[in-house]
C-alpha cells in the first residue's frame, strides 16, 4: 500500500513535474467564460452571517449530502504531517446549499453538468489547501474520466496574498467572474490566503457528454 497520496496521484499523472518549466494557460488550465457579478449581495450575506463551515481533508466530503471519508485519508494526511504541517488544518470554509442563493445557482446551471456537485469555497486569512492532484474518478467511479469536468469561478477580485497555483504557474490578477477549467487528473494545484480579505470561488464538478 502506497503511503503518500501525492506519490499515488503523481504516478497516474501525465504532468512533467519539472520546476524549471513554467506552465502557461492553455495546456493544463484555460479560461472558459466571464460572468457578470450578480452574486455580491448573496456572497456578502454568506460571509457576514457565517453561513459557511471549515473543512479539512477528513471532513471535506461531508458536503452535498455525502458523509463518507476518503478511502485514502491516511495517505492524504501523511503528505501534510511529513512536511511538518497539521493534518487537521482548515483548508477552506464551504457552502454547498444554494437554495437561498439563486444568482450563485444560476452560475452552476450555466455549465449544464449531469450529477453536478457545486461548492462555494471561502478561504480566509491563514487557510491553506496544500498541493495535490484531484481524484474525481473516485467520486464518479462509474464514468469515463474523459467525461468528468471541473470548473472554478472566481467570485472576488484578486488581492495581494491570494495564492493559486497550477503546476509552476502562479494564477493571479484575476477579476471576479473569471471562470476556468483545468486538467484535474494531471495538474498539481494548491491555494492559500495570506491577505486580509476572503478569497471566494465556486468550484463545480460534474459529467458532460461532450
Amino acid at each position: 500500500m502506497i503511503n503518500s497520496n501525492w506519490d499515488y496521484t503523481a504516478s497516474r499523472s501525465r504532468y512533467h513535474f519539472d520546476k524549471n518549466q513554467i506552465d502557461s494557460p492553455g495546456r493544463w488550465f484555460w479560461h472558459v467564460h466571464s460572468f457578470d457579478n450578480t452574486w455580491q449581495q448573496e456572497l456578502d450575506a454568506i460571509i457576514n452571517q457565517s453561513k459557511s463551515h471549515p473543512i479539512n481533508w477528513q471532513t471535506r466530503k461531508y458536503t452535498n449530502n455525502r458523509t463518507a471519508e476518503s478511502s485514502m485519508l491516511s495517505q492524504e494526511e501523511y503528505d501534510i504531517t511529513t512536511a511538518g504541517g497539521d493534518a487537521k488544518m482548515h483548508l477552506v470554509n464551504v457552502v454547498d446549499d444554494f437554495s437561498n442563493y439563486p444568482n450563485l445557482q444560476s452560475i452552476v446551471d450555466w455549465f449544464k453538468l449531469d450529477r453536478c456537485i457545486p461548492r462555494l469555497h471561502l478561504q480566509f486569512c491563514g487557510q491553506v489547501w496544500n498541493q495535490h492532484i484531484d481524484k474525481l474518478d473516485a467520486v464518479y467511479s462509474d464514468v469515463d474520466p474523459a467525461h468528468i469536468k471541473k470548473f472554478v469561478v472566481l467570485l472576488t477580485d484578486w488581492q495581494p496574498g491570494h495564492y493559486y497555483n497550477y503546476g509552476t504557474s502562479i494564477y493571479q490578477n484575476w477579476q471576479a467572474g473569471e471562470a476556468h477549467e483545468f486538467d484535474w487528473a494531471n495538474i498539481p494545484h494548491g491555494t492559500a490566503n495570506s491577505s486580509h480579505s476572503v478569497r471566494a470561488s465556486l468550484n463545480i464538478m460534474g459529467i458532460t457528454q461532450e
